[in-house]
């Protein structure tokens, strides 16, 4: 997937099809699953969202015909994508739920992670903060466990943002809180880190916050 990469989709296709060609001659069915769900993340990255859902699909199907249960799910998670990209998030929470439940299955924590919080950011779309943040503590649980500090640094920030957008409506100051909280948390990780895009969203986040309380002095602060 290097090509992919670089931006050079034609050429990653080519090589993922003289692949796939190459596995189906020598029935290589764990390399088909692996090549087809390589050509949906190329046709993803091109936005040909339609292309990739099926590949994805075909994937996920293979594997878990073989018992490839990780795998299966790591599928249902792309598929996921294409349909969250598609705009058809209750396909898309379809399958973020399938694969939940075959990380589960398999005991993969960091996949369930994964899956927890694309499942939050379906019910995010869909203006569901309540389960939203739901579903991103659960997440953040795993990750702190794990001790997937980068992981963690995304989780807290989204159920910062999660929070924000419950105090927008409410004007509870415990959402207030919890938002603040739970930003400050994310942008201390992406300091220590040294992740700059991290800290950029951070930084944007936590003004937007102050922005919402008409705190505008702390929100320029940010």
């Amino acid at each position: 997937l290097t090509y992919t990469t670089m931006g050079n989709y034609a050429k990653a296709l080519e090589y993922c099809l003289l692949g796939l060609k190459l596995s189906e001659e020598n029935n290589d069915k764990k390399q088909i699953a692996a090549l087809l769900n390589n050509i949906g993340i190329v046709y993803n990255h091109n936005q040909q969202y339609e292309n990739a859902l099926a590949y994805f699909l075909k994937s996920a199907a293979m594997n878990m015909a073989d018992g490839n249960t990780n795998s299966a799910a790591s599928g249902y998670i792309n598929a996921g994508y294409a349909y969250y990209n598609l705009n058809q998030p209750d396909s898309a929470l379809a399958y973020f739920l399938k694969s939940k439940a075959q990380y589960e299955k398999s005991g993969n924590k960091q996949g369930l992670a994964n899956a927890y919080n694309n499942i939050a950011r379906v019910y995010m779309q869909k203006g569901n903060t309540a389960s939203a943040i739901e579903y991103y503590l659960a997440a953040a649980k795993i990750k702190e466990t794990i001790g997937d500090k980068m992981g963690l640094c995304y989780t807290y920030e989204a159920m910062g943002r999660a929070f924000s957008e419950k105090f927008k409506k409410s004007k509870d100051n415990n959402d207030f809180t919890e938002a603040d909280k739970y930003l400050k948390l994310s942008l201390k990780i992406a300091v220590e880190t040294g992740s700059m895009n991290n800290m950029v969203d951070g930084y944007q986040s936590l003004s937007d916050l102050y922005s919402l309380k008409d705190d505008y002095k702390n929100a320029y602060y940010y």
